[in-house]
Formats: structure tokens, C-alpha cells, sequence
């Protein structure tokens, strides 16, 4: 088990840590360790362990929710030091989450509705136009651009005619 405080540092590697070290994301040498068990006591109270053997294994003893400090609202707060040193706090209000999830979906709706509309007009440019084009010129992956098709397509906008090689994309106006 590694120990701070009886801890020499060795690299494992000594090419790769010299190689960080020369352009400036490795601070000293040991540094991750120090740095590990500040944080973790910060986190979770408890120093985690740190095991060297055949296989290097790190375990961070977690609090139970039930030991965690409740705010005034009665929501349970979580304290946590980020690569700084400063406090954040996070919270279990479903509220939060919620929030995040209505954001996310309303962010998907708006890209998928630009990409589509940025596919509109390629096709009216070209429409002999692939899918591996429209990929490239757009910017997004062979996957979104067969989404947005199928929407496209199950919404009235495009249509098909022929088959996928030697055919051309109709939109309809």
C-alpha cells in the first residue's frame, strides 16, 4: 500500500515523465499522490488506498448518503475540491436534474432542427448529394445525418427517387 508520508517517488515510465515534465504537465515528480489524498479527504473524509502489486489498484472510500450534511432546504450536499483546491457544492435536488434533462433535450431539438435545415439546402444545391458528403460538409456524423433524413423523410420534407446509388433527393416545397 502507498503512503504519503514514506512515499519515494519512481516513474514507470521514465521517457513518458520526462517527456511531461519538459513541456510543462507534470509539476515534480510524486505530486499526483500528494495531491490524490488531499482531495479525497476533502471529498470523502477518508484517505483512499492506494495498492501496487501485479496490477495498480486505487479504491476511494465513499460516504453514505445518510452521513452526508443536510442544507437548510433539507437537500443533502455533497462538498467537492476541484483541481484547484476550491470547494464546489452539489446537490441531490431533483430539481437540478430535471433542469439538465429539459436543457439537454431542448439543445438536441435545436442542432437536429439546424442540421436538418443545413441539409435542406445542400439538397436543393445538389441533389445528387450522399450521405457521406452532407457528413463532411456539415460537420456531423454519417449516424446524425441518417436521423435527420429519416425525420425529414417521415415529416414530408424530402423524398427519394431511384435507388440509393444513381438516385436524387427531392424536397418538397
Amino acid at each position: 500500500m502507498i503512503d504519503p508520508a514514506c512515499f519515494s517517488p519512481f516513474p514507470k515510465n521514465p521517457i513518458i515523465a520526462r517527456f511531461f515534465k519538459e513541456i510543462g504537465r507534470a509539476d515534480e515528480l510524486g505530486s499526483g499522490v500528494r495531491k490524490l489524498f488531499r482531495y479525497c479527504r476533502d471529498y470523502g473524509g477518508e484517505n483512499p488506498e492506494l495498492v501496487e502489486n501485479d496490477i495498480f489498484r486505487f479504491i476511494l472510500p465513499t460516504p453514505s448518503i445518510e452521513q452526508l450534511p443536510e442544507n437548510s432546504a433539507g437537500v443533502r450536499v455533497i462538498s467537492v475540491a476541484d483541481t484547484t483546491g476550491q470547494v464546489t457544492k452539489q446537490t441531490d435536488d431533483e430539481t437540478s436534474e430535471k433542469t439538465s434533462e429539459k436543457t439537454s433535450e431542448k439543445t438536441s431539438e435545436k442542432t437536429s432542427e439546424k442540421t436538418s435545415e443545413k441539409i435542406l439546402i445542400k439538397m436543393r444545391q445538389n441533389p445528387e448529394i450522399t450521405i457521406a458528403e452532407l457528413s463532411n460538409n456539415i460537420g456531423v456524423s454519417g449516424r446524425s445525418i441518417e436521423r435527420n433524413l429519416r425525420n425529414l423523410q417521415n415529416n414530408g420534407y424530402i423524398r427519394r427517387i431511384g435507388p440509393d446509388k444513381g438516385g436524387h433527393w427531392e424536397v418538397i416545397e
